[in-house]
């Protein structure tokens, strides 16, 4: 039921909609019986909605609060969607600032761990990070640059090591996968050549921190089957 203004038989003005229990379900300015302007949802399941109404949905700048009364969610709405610019905060205290499209996080975003640091940097498509993205530690530094496909990694990328090393090459399901090489922390090569589940298996050259090396064949990570060693 209704209470509040009328004009024409219609809500005009200010009033308050409930539900059959007796909750009210919207309270704030209505034109020709729909919701538009400023108002608060009250959803069935304790969260609720201030901002701005349009044809009788949340439509432009808005908060949507969790039960609790804490922000789930500060920015823009399209016809009861998220959808343009906000920011989002997760119950494990973790948030998101970025571009949305039909509640998905969709466009260019940022997701931060609790702390405040940046725990993703990049492309996002239905709420998984895909395209070009900088993934990182919960200590600040980088821990993958790349492509992305469905929150893995997937293409070509870079890969930061605890021990200071890295990989550059092909990644396929989050492994390492096809060509690629590894560095050493100062930056010289250490192994170039095949890699298939995240180890090097195919043939390679593998460099020795003294400089000698060995080319040949590798499996599980090992050197395997015919090779040479070069001092």
């Amino acid at each position: 039921y209704y209470i509040g203004q009328l004009k024409n038989s219609k809500k005009n003005g200010k009033g308050i909609l409930y539900y059959k229990n007796g909750k009210k379900m919207f309270e704030g300015n209505w034109v020709n019986g729909k919701r538009e302007g400023i108002g608060i949802y009250y959803y069935w399941n304790g969260e609720y909605f201030k901002g701005e109404c349009k044809n009788d949905l949340e439509n432009g700048k808005g908060i949507r609060y969790y039960k609790d009364g804490k922000i789930r969610y500060n920015g823009d709405f399209v016809n009861g969607k998220i959808e343009g610019y906000g920011i989002y905060y997760f119950l494990n205290g973790e948030r998101y600032e970025g571009e949305w499209k039909n509640n998905m996080r969709n466009g260019k975003g940022i997701q931060y761990y609790r702390d405040g640091k940046k725990k993703y940097d990049g492309n996002w498509i239905n709420d998984y990070p895909q395209g070009k993205g900088i993934e990182y530690y919960p200590n600040g530094k980088k821990s993958y640059e790349g492509d992305w496909i469905k929150g893995k990694f997937e293409g070509n990328g870079r890969s930061y090591f605890g021990n200071g090393g890295y990989y550059i090459g092909q990644f396929k399901n989050d492994l390492r996968f096809g060509k690629g090489k590894e560095f050493y922390k100062n930056g010289n090569i250490k192994y170039d050549g095949d890699f298939y589940n995240n180890k090097r298996e195919g043939t390679g050259k593998y460099i020795y921190e003294d400089g000698d090396y060995y080319i040949g064949q590798f499996k599980n990570d090992l050197k395997f089957g015919k090779g040479k060693e070069y001092y």
